[in-house]
């Protein structure tokens, strides 16, 4: 399974200094939502993910994590993600136009199906056995910081605890 792989195989990859920075007991929130004809918007979707939570090291990112790693003024708590060309696709770190990736967050009116980012910027829900993009996530002790580097593929930070 994918937590398998994620906690295990590629966790085993990773070297002794830098699990060291990674909060290995996150509580990670997995709740899932139905799609609304309404909204999908990024505070619905933390409202919900956060109802159910899951303890581990490696996940992915969240539907909630995608539409806050926006810096774009025009991305606010009620845009809605399931739309083109919406606002928190753009200046996102979370994003690329590569490749639809998966997200942690189940669609919880289909048990076989979870949200994923598509790669032309909005999210909407796929069977979960199609084969999609995966980015693996951990989050960082409070303790770890930056010491260096833009955070550019060509310059990535560098981090101390």
């Amino acid at each position: 399974t994918l937590n398998t792989e994620l906690n295990s195989t590629y966790w085993n990859t990773i070297s002794s200094t830098y699990k060291a920075m990674v909060d290995q007991s996150h509580s990670w929130g997995i709740g899932g939502r139905a799609w609304s004809s309404s909204s999908n918007s990024r505070s619905e979707f933390y409202s919900v993910e956060n109802n159910t939570r899951w303890t581990g090291k490696v996940g992915l990112m969240s539907v909630a994590d995608f539409g806050y790693a926006s810096s774009n003024s025009g991305c606010t708590n009620s845009t809605n993600l399931y739309t083109t060309n919406n606002a928190c696709m753009s200046d996102n770190w979370m994003f690329t136009t590569s490749f639809h990736q998966w997200t942690i967050t189940p669609h919880s009116g289909y048990s076989s199906s979870v949200w994923r980012v598509r790669a032309g910027g909005y999210v909407n829900y796929s069977g979960a056995s199609d084969t999609l993009g995966v980015r693996p996530v951990v989050y960082l002790k409070s303790s770890v910081k930056i010491t260096g580097g833009t955070g550019t593929s060509s310059d990535p930070y560098k981090l101390s605890s």
